[in-house]
């Protein structure tokens, strides 16, 4: 019942650089371990996604020009694939980028699969990887071109009530169907930079954010399927609720938690962050929290 999350140096010249984990109790990050050293002084390291999945948790790193995962099962101790990784070389080798990305991939689980989003950045795509051993052995699903990385990924259920993955990029939000290994390109959007960033499941919809540009009121899509039909609604702030428009920037984050949705979003006028809300209630749409 812990909450973790991973940290890495702000200085990544410093010296070789540590992703480590750590729990939140009472307030305080404190405990885990070291999860990955940086291969090189300057290779450029970043973390891209943590996951807990059933008695595990999941990382997904950056090193240079490599996607790194590791596994623990206490926070502490992390492990390396002990059969088949992930694939290697995908990433730009050059530093500038490997700390500009924070779309390097996305982790996901279906029940039965952990799922691995990828950002090929020099095919121009992105890789569907799955492990159905607990992230010992990786093997290839399906792969789909894309002029960014994965913006977020989620588990939902297709038109036939089937278990899929939504994955989002700059492009929109590609429907995964990880048994049939296909890709499905179902809300297509007008291409930008944090379309679908960290996209969350809440109230049984899918909430997608959309990118209309600096400087411009954010958008929100919400997908639900009801009756064997997707059904797509506007929920963003173009229908807004009196939040301020310093703040109504791009959505950085997303999180569903209990009746409410809560997003945080950067604003360009005050050069920080703020948090907004989406109600549970009908009619109340969205708020500014902090």
């Amino acid at each position: 019942g812990s909450l973790w999350g991973l940290f890495t140096p702000k200085d990544d010249d410093a010296a070789q650089g540590i992703v480590i984990a750590r729990s939140a109790t009472a307030g305080t990050w404190a405990g885990g371990g070291n999860v990955l050293t940086e291969s090189a002084n300057g290779a450029g390291i970043r973390t891209f996604d943590l996951l807990a999945a059933g008695s595990k948790l999941y990382a997904i790193m950056g090193d240079a020009n490599d996607h790194i995962l590791r596994y623990s099962l206490d926070g502490i101790t992390w492990s390396v694939p002990a059969t088949t990784p992930p694939p290697l070389n995908l990433l730009s080798a050059t530093k500038a980028t490997m700390l500009a990305d924070h779309d390097g991939a996305r982790l996901g689980y279906d029940g039965t699969n952990v799922v691995l989003a990828l950002h090929d950045e020099i095919g121009g795509e992105v890789e569907i990887w799955k492990s159905t051993n607990g992230g010992d052995t990786w093997t290839s699903v399906v792969t789909f071109s894309s002029g960014t990385g994965p913006t977020g990924m989620v588990t939902y259920t297709d038109i036939t009530d089937n278990t899929v993955m939504l994955v989002g990029t700059g492009e929109g939000v590609w429907e995964v169907d990880i048994a049939a290994a296909t890709a499905e390109l179902i809300l297509a959007l007008p291409i930008a930079t944090n379309n679908c960033r960290r996209m969350t499941v809440h109230n049984g919809a899918v909430y997608v954010p959309v990118d209309h540009g600096t400087n411009a009121t954010f958008g929100m899509k919400k997908i639900t399927v009801r009756g064997g039909v997707r059904f797509f609604d506007d929920v963003g702030l173009d229908i807004t609720q009196g939040v301020p428009s310093g703040l109504q920037q791009a959505i950085y984050w997303m999180n569903s938690l209990g009746p409410w949705l809560f997003a945080a979003v950067f604003s360009n006028t005050a050069l920080t962050g703020y948090i907004i809300a989406l109600s549970g209630l009908p009619g109340e749409g969205w708020q500014h929290v902090r």
